[in-house]
């Protein structure tokens, strides 16, 4: 027993002398603060949506801006310097004005701009609203900013300034007047009632066809109606949509094509013929929106 206790004791400082000589064969080098990583510096990449003119409206142009310490609102300022990526878009900072100065504080951006000259009116330009708008509205399109305030050279804006009935001199809130919407062509209502009708959203297709066809077509038959119509072009693929014009409505027409294989004994395609249906739509237009007409169906 006591030779075991000699053997294990042996072992044991075997280790211990192998392993301070394994660790003197390598240096650890202390590195300066300088040197090391910060993890607050590292470069962070978002997504961010940012407002231009044309027009009487404001169009967006979405980015993937880059920044670094937290500092977004910068990263957003960098991005609007560098104007439109489409040419006909408008901005005010064309060269004559830029952002001279960004602070963050209570979810309020304070944006100071600096003209070029002090000769220089800001609000001179017939679109000066859709300006200030363009920018309130691109960083109020991030959750910790919920308005902007301007001020002009380093100064408050007088109370005086005022747009459209809105003093310039209080902070602003986001506005989506003037942010444009492409209006849905038919065909694009339609692609997407079809849509909810192969995913069995009946409830919000049913919301999709005109007020005089809900009267006629009770929710029930409107959804059995939908079933077998799924069941039938179930194994088809759908595409080209062309429409037709006419005075009080439009017809939307959709091709549906299933394909036909044929295969010889080794399994080989020997012929593939395409079958094709033709299927129409009516839609009208209902306080401004278009809707499935499904009276005459």
């Amino acid at each position: 027993m006591k030779n075991f206790s000699k053997i294990v004791v042996v072992l044991i400082l075997f280790i211990f002398i192998a392993s301070i000589a394994f660790l003197n064969q390598y240096s650890i080098t202390e590195i300066s603060s300088e040197e090391a990583i910060n993890p607050d510096m590292l470069s962070i990449k978002l997504n961010a949506r940012l407002y231009f003119v044309f027009g009487d409206k404001l169009h967006f142009e979405d980015r993937i801006i880059e920044f670094i310490d937290k500092d977004y609102a910068g990263g957003l300022v960098n991005e609007l310097d560098k104007g439109p990526k489409n040419k006909i878009y408008d901005t005010l900072f064309n060269g004559d004005v830029k952002i001279r100065f960004l602070e963050l504080k209570d979810r309020v951006a304070y944006i100071d701009l600096l003209t070029k000259s002090d000769n220089i009116d800001i609000w001179s330009d017939d679109r000066a609203d859709l300006f200030i708008w363009s920018i309130v509205n691109t960083f109020t399109e991030q959750a910790d900013i919920s308005k902007v305030k301007f001020l002009i050279n380093g100064k408050e804006i007088d109370h005086s300034v005022v747009l459209n009935g809105i003093s310039l001199a209080e902070p602003l809130s986001r506005n989506e007047e003037y942010i444009y919407v492409k209006k849905p062509h038919p065909s694009d209502i339609l692609i997407e009632f079809l849509d909810n009708i192969y995913m069995k959203r009946f409830d919000i297709a049913y919301d999709q066809i005109d007020s005089k066809s809900r009267e006629m077509i009770k929710y029930k038959d409107f959804v059995q109606m939908m079933e077998n119509y799924y069941r039938k072009f179930y194994n088809y693929q759908r595409g080209v949509y062309f429409t037709r014009n006419f005075q009080d409505n439009k017809v939307v027409h959709v091709k549906y094509v299933i394909y036909e294989t044929v295969l010889n004994r080794e399994g080989h395609v020997v012929t593939e013929t395409a079958n094709a249906i033709f299927d129409e739509w009516r839609l009208i237009e209902e306080d401004g929106k278009w809707k499935i007409d499904l009276k005459r169906r």
